[in-house]
């Protein structure tokens, strides 16, 4: 859907305005590209935030693994 619509349309309609036939050719690649790059800012805050709930959990389980019953 992102690629496709948001970025590969308005690419085909763009480029060849300023590349002319080649700029249809590279829509393609340039919006692949950028599609890759606005999911990897979603994805790389996200996987950060998951990292740390992961070691808080953990530091969790070992305090109540090594408190006294």
């Amino acid at each position: 859907m992102l690629r496709q619509l948001l970025l590969l349309v308005p690419l085909i309609l763009i480029l060849p305005l300023f590349l002319g036939l080649n700029g249809i050719l590279f829509a393609g690649p340039i919006a692949d590209m950028s599609s890759a790059v606005i999911v990897a800012l979603f994805v790389v805050p996200e996987m950060k935030k998951l990292n740390r709930h992961i070691k808080e959990k953990d530091e969790e389980t070992e305090e109540m693994e090594t408190s006294p019953a």
